[in-house]
């Protein structure tokens, strides 16, 4: 290799250094170790199909199971889960079945006419409370639950949703 010279005299390694800098600013010099020169010219253009020196972050881990939820905000955290508010459900015992005034008047929508007890009963899912729920026989007032089945970690391709899916994480 020749040194470069100007005017028949050495150039200094300084001078040297500030050409080729800005020879690489404005794209002049040769493509660097391992590009193409298909970019700009610069040597940091980045080959589609060239991932060795390209960091792959993604979603992993093990979603944790929808009946595993117990909170709205979760449940409904990274897709495939169905959040259950808590409701009243059963069979209202019917009006007929209740035997005496007392057990007639504990009945939503039963009436005691004097010797039996008549009316409509008030279904278990148009009781709107827990306390509307558990006055008479055959209603119960159920958990909130989750279901469903969560949706897989690796399907997951933002960072934000990954982060927030219980049992995934964002790795590289």
């Amino acid at each position: 290799m020749t040194t470069p010279t100007r005017g028949g005299r050495p150039l200094s390694r300084r001078v040297l250094l500030l050409a080729l800098g800005l020879a690489l600013a404005l794209g002049l010099a040769a493509p660097a170790c391992g590009d193409s020169g298909g970019g700009d010219g610069g040597g940091d253009t980045l080959d589609a199909t060239d991932t060795d020196d390209v960091a792959v972050r993604t979603c992993q881990g093990t979603p944790k199971p929808c009946r595993d939820r117990l909170e709205q905000g979760q449940c409904e955290a990274g897709g495939g889960c169905t959040w259950n508010p808590a409701v009243c459900a059963g069979t209202a015992a019917s009006c007929g079945s209740r035997g005496d005034e007392t057990a007639c008047a504990a009945q939503p929508g039963c009436t005691w006419d004097g010797s039996a007890c008549g009316g409509a009963v008030t279904a278990c899912a148009e009781r709107a409370d827990r306390p509307a729920c558990d006055e008479g026989d055959g209603c119960a007032w159920s958990v909130d639950f989750c279901t469903g089945v969560g949706t897989l970690c690796e399907r997951v391709t933002e960072r934000e949703a990954c982060l927030v899916a219980p049992g995934c994480s964002w790795s590289l």
